[in-house]
């Protein structure tokens, strides 16, 4: 097997973040920062996450999301996030 160069050149435009159904997530920045959840779908760079606290499917940008085990309580639930609804009408594409 060949081995790889011990630098790789490559454009920033040409790197996304990867995340597939099952993967435990939470928002680090948007409106819903804090959120937890699990992905269920992933649109090109759009995660459908099922919330840890309101059972409901939210969608998020991937750019926005990192892989965590952390799981948001009710407690520690900002009211901004727990008031964001989104209809499918006004999911980021």
């Amino acid at each position: 097997m060949k081995q790889l160069p011990k630098t790789l050149a490559l454009n920033e435009k040409e790197l996304c973040k990867y995340f597939e159904p099952g993967n435990h997530v939470k928002v680090v920045s948007g409106t819903l920062e804090g959120a937890t959840g699990m992905v269920v779908k992933v649109e090109q760079h759009v995660l459908i996450i099922l919330s840890d606290i309101t059972k409901e499917h939210i969608p998020v940008f991937a750019d926005d999301v990192v892989e965590s085990s952390e799981v948001t309580s009710a407690s520690c639930y900002s009211d901004a996030v727990a008031s964001t609804r989104l209809s499918k009408s006004t999911w980021p594409r």
